[in-house]
């Protein structure tokens, strides 16, 4: 799994954005394309009258699956996809974009996209949490306790966003020779 794709998890994991499933179901009479109701999404599975298929192909700008196998009138295609329900990865990556600037600015590191899968340079696991942690914040500031597995940060509600941010990163080059990940900011 790339650095992207885990600190994502661990974002949507903070923000309680988690991943749903479901699925729909169209019945063919002359057009092949069809608009799912969800964005974000990544297809599990497609089937046709029952039988599953690769004959298909999905753009996410424009939210349509186009069946590319043979179809007849009445067979029922049946979409099954995972989606994330508040924001998507283009989404995430922008606010991802936006805590690199803080890592920045408080000389944490200058990271950078390369692609939509790794950053350059490549992070460690802690700042892969610090990461996470202060796109959390920019997405979320109103939250008080920010958690993941390996990360678990409480806030007193009346502290602001920006004083959020500052305690956490301060809180990271304080303590970044530890090998703590559990603390508590007041």
């Amino acid at each position: 799994m790339s650095a992207i794709s885990r600190i994502t998890n661990k974002i949507r994991g903070l923000v309680d954005d988690l991943s749903q499933s479901t699925t729909e179901t169209f019945t063919y009479s002359s057009s092949s394309v069809f608009t799912l109701g969800e964005t974000g999404i990544s297809i599990t599975s497609v089937e046709i009258n029952g039988t599953e298929t690769s004959g298909y192909s999905f753009s996410t700008t424009t939210n349509k699956i186009t069946i590319s196998a043979t179809l007849a009138t009445d067979d029922v295609i049946t979409v099954k996809y995972t989606f994330y329900a508040q924001y998507t990865n283009n989404q995430i990556y922008d606010y991802i974009d936006a805590a690199l600037v803080y890592l920045s600015t408080y000389d944490i590191n200058d990271f950078r996209f390369v692609d939509d899968t790794s950053f350059h340079p490549y992070p460690t696991e802690k700042e892969e949490n610090l990461i996470a942690l202060i796109t959390a914040i920019l997405i979320k500031p109103n939250y008080s306790q920010y958690r993941t597995a390996t990360v678990n940060v409480t806030y007193p509600r009346t502290k602001s966003k920006e004083e959020k941010i500052q305690d956490a990163l301060g809180y990271y080059k304080h303590n970044s020779g530890a090998g703590a990940g559990i603390f508590f900011l007041a």
